[in-house]
């Protein structure tokens, strides 16, 4: 592991079988993952992507645009990520980019032109945009030095400015662009030219790709739906034994205004009124803590409602098997992987609709549906699953039909990495453009 603030050295280890040369199914993947931070406590798509690669056996580093977080050591160890090769910002990593850029006049003076126009009409991404060049100069240093099989692009906002000197400069290797809600409502001209040099677009849900191809102007039919699946064997493991917990309900969310956790709150305390027994459980950190734990106590409720904090994964995934039920109700999500994996564990789900929801929640049948800021309609329908448990059996159940059917982790794992392969296999045989007509099944 490398300290903040070192110039992380060049990988060691075995050379790297060439891009081009024997992409069968059994030969082990060299693949750089790029994100804006990582580990992070919210974010644990990542975590499992990378996880999952290293137990099949593939080489991963991961090129993050930010520091760590406070305590990444400790989310390395957790998640099972200590065989990947972690290469995060830092000072010396922004001095040693600022110089491989200045040995790069010519692609320096492109990228800032790409830069300029492209961010013309929208002049506020233009510093955020910039501050990132010593970092893409930097991992364009490392790749050109040491090239892997596939550059995997996390995040498509900002990070997206290393793509184009991927491309510029010739590195042997395909792209993959993974555009999420997020990079659509971020709106950063790069992504644009970031989805029409990369080999594959992926995205995590249907109701995306109608918007990606409005933002990006790609056929649609080049974007490829990869879910941000589901650990169900992890689940089936951690939460071996467990029994649920009469009118225990959980809430896990960052404790932020836009996640409305005070809805939950108030749904919880109106549900109460008609289940006494019942508890809340809280598990997030957040600037709210505060604000949320002083509602609780105006809603006569604080006796009844924990807030533990941070929790780790596999904790949660505890908690969620214990729980009769999850409130979510959160005010702009697409399929949060808190509601994925509480119809996994069997809690009657209780969330808002927002978009591509019911890729997910179909009212009445998997879960509950509410408008967002409706936190009496979310009482009522928590108050019901409080109330019959033995009505809601049939909803549990087909909650995790749903889940295991078209959100399992390995399945999409499997995809991601066969797409991957696909686009080698086309780069060897000299067609890298037969590599992007990838179907959104």
């Amino acid at each position: 592991m490398i300290s903040l603030g070192e110039t992380p050295p060049p990988a060691v280890g075995p050379e790297p079988p060439s891009p081009a040369a024997g992409t069968g199914a059994a030969r082990p993947l060299d693949v750089v993952v790029v994100t804006t931070r990582f580990p992070a406590h919210a974010e644990t798509f990542a975590s499992a992507r990378v996880r999952s690669l290293l137990e099949d056996g593939h080489r991963v580093r991961v090129m993050s645009f930010k520091a760590p977080a406070a305590g990444w050591e400790g989310l390395v160890a957790e998640r099972g990520l200590g065989a990947a090769e972690l290469l995060p910002n830092g000072p010396g990593v922004t001095a040693a980019g600022i110089a491989a850029a200045t040995r790069r006049p010519g692609v320096l003076a492109k990228a800032l032109w790409w830069l300029l126009s492209t961010c013309a009409r929208a002049p506020v991404h233009l510093p955020r945009a910039l501050a990132a060049l010593p970092y893409a100069f930097w991992a364009l240093d490392l790749l050109e030095r040491d090239p892997p099989d596939v550059v995997h692009l996390d995040w498509g906002h900002y990070p997206t400015v290393v793509l184009p000197l991927v491309r510029w400069r010739g590195v042997p290797c395909v792209v993959s662009l993974s555009l999420v809600a997020y990079d659509i409502h971020r709106r950063f001209p790069g992504t644009r030219t970031g989805a029409h040099l990369a080999d594959i677009v992926r995205t995590q849900a249907r109701c995306n790709v109608g918007e990606i191809a409005a933002v990006t102007g790609i056929d649609p039919s080049r974007i490829e739906v990869v879910p941000d699946g589901v650990d169900l064997a992890r689940i089936a493991a951690v939460a071996a034994g467990a029994r649920k917990v009469r009118g225990r309900v959980a809430v896990v969310s960052r404790l932020v205004p836009a996640k409305g956790v005070d809805d939950a709150l108030r749904a919880f305390a109106a549900a109460r009124r008609s289940n006494p027994h019942a508890t809340l459980r809280v598990m997030g950190t957040g600037p709210a803590e505060p604000s949320l734990r002083r509602l609780a106590a105006a809603l006569g409720v604080a006796d009844a409602v924990t807030f533990l904090g941070h929790v780790a994964h596999d904790e949660v995934l505890r908690e969620l098997a214990a729980a009769d039920a999850l409130l979510h109700l959160s005010h702009a999500e697409r399929l949060p992987n808190a509601v994925k994996e509480a119809m996994a564990c069997g809690c009657v789900v209780v969330t808002t609709r927002t978009t591509g929801i019911e890729e997910l929640v179909r009212d009445g049948e998997t879960g509950y549906l509410v408008d967002v800021g409706d936190h009496a309609g979310a009482g009522e329908a928590l108050a019901r699953a409080l109330s019959r448990p033995a009505e809601h059996e049939p909803m549990r159940a087909a909650a995790a039909a749903l889940v295991a059917e078209t959100m399992d982790h390995d399945s999409a794992m499997r995809k991601l990495v066969g797409l991957w392969r696909q686009a080698l296999a086309e780069r060897g045989r000299g067609r890298p453009e037969a590599a992007r007509r990838v179907s959104h099944r």
